[in-house]
């Protein structure tokens, strides 16, 4: 039971802090852009379509906690699922797709640039940190057993 709840509270607070920031993103990009629509704001069905993102993107965060598998490859694997979060949600539940393939291989391209833009020197801060930490325990390791004597 502890496990379940501390599961669906990795999955439930995420999903919240993306959902809300993505809802305050697109609310801000709507007002600031000149639009057709007569009424502002976001749809109902778009911000159920930013609730299964969010949701996903909370789920695909997980992979993170797989100690045994090699950070690189848990970032290969976060990409993966999160571009294909992406693509469903926006581009084919949005309709994006129906309209203009050749526009939404662009898109989910850039999305995938964007992610590396960001992964990239985060993977990179994380491997430094766990380096450093790692020499740091073994520092202080030498002077708790005794100095060697």
């Amino acid at each position: 039971m502890k496990d379940l709840k501390s599961l669906a509270f990795r999955i439930l607070y995420p999903t919240a802090a993306i959902y809300t920031l993505l809802s305050f993103l697109f609310t801000a990009i709507f007002f600031s852009s000149e639009n057709e629509y007569s009424s502002p704001g976001i749809t109902p069905k778009g911000m159920g379509v930013i609730l299964l993102f969010s949701f996903l993107a909370a789920v695909s965060n997980l992979i993170f906690g797989a100690k045994n598998v090699h950070p690189a490859f848990r970032t290969l694997i976060h990409l993966g699922l999160l571009t294909a979060d992406f693509t469903l949600c926006f581009l084919v539940l949005g309709g994006y797709f129906l309209k203009s393939g050749k526009t939404g291989l662009m898109v989910v391209l850039i999305f995938a640039l964007l992610y590396a833009f960001v992964a990239v020197p985060v993977y990179f801060i994380v491997m430094a940190v766990r380096k450093n930490r790692r020499k740091t325990e073994a520092y202080d390791s030498i002077f708790q057993s005794g100095g060697g004597k």
